[in-house]
């Protein structure tokens, strides 16, 4: 199982997505290296643009095996449920998220500024301006070069009333 994984993971770096993939679901149907063959089908899935197929396999992983996954790679399974519209399913892994590293936030509380950016946009998805405002504006703030932050801001309008948490008025309240 691991030379196949290994095989799999080689094709991948080649560009040779397609090949990947079928070693990749080999492995997941036989049930060998399931946390790699999983994350595996998965990068291989996103390499070939089947995003809501990629976003799957990965949340079928951290539902196995949520406390192996890292910050980066639960940030992944965010992006990618964003990317494929999934943006409840966003939400709710941003607040997985919070709940793991609220304890691992800068000396201001706040989070990185890439993750105020893509909370800020699950919740301007989820028709939650006034919230997501604050995270761009934090995010600008920290990290002027984000693009993808200034893209989200200018779509935010400015008239809408914005709820935080008692604790920590930097960061927003969000609800299931």
């Amino acid at each position: 199982p691991a030379a196949l994984a290994e095989r799999a993971d080689a094709l991948l770096r080649e560009g040779r997505a397609e090949e990947s993939l079928g070693l990749w679901r080999r492995l997941v149907r036989a049930g060998l290296l399931p946390d790699a063959a999983l994350h595996g089908e998965s990068r291989a899935l996103e390499a070939l643009g089947r995003i809501a197929e990629a976003a799957a396999a990965e949340n079928a992983r951290f539902a196995l095996f949520p406390s192996q996954f890292t910050d980066a790679q639960l940030f992944r399974l965010c992006a990618l449920e964003m990317q494929a519209g999934d943006f409840a399913r966003a939400g709710h892994l941003a607040r997985a998220f919070q709940r793991r590293c609220g304890a691992r936030t800068d000396s201001a509380g706040r989070w990185t500024p890439e993750w105020s950016n893509l909370l800020g946009a699950a919740l301007l998805a989820a028709g939650r301006p006034g919230d997501a405002r604050p995270l761009f504006l934090d995010a600008l703030y920290r990290n002027p070069s984000l693009s993808s932050a200034r893209r989200n801001l200018a779509a935010c309008p400015l008239s809408t009333p914005c709820q935080t948490t008692s604790d920590n008025p930097k960061l927003p309240v969000i609800r299931p």
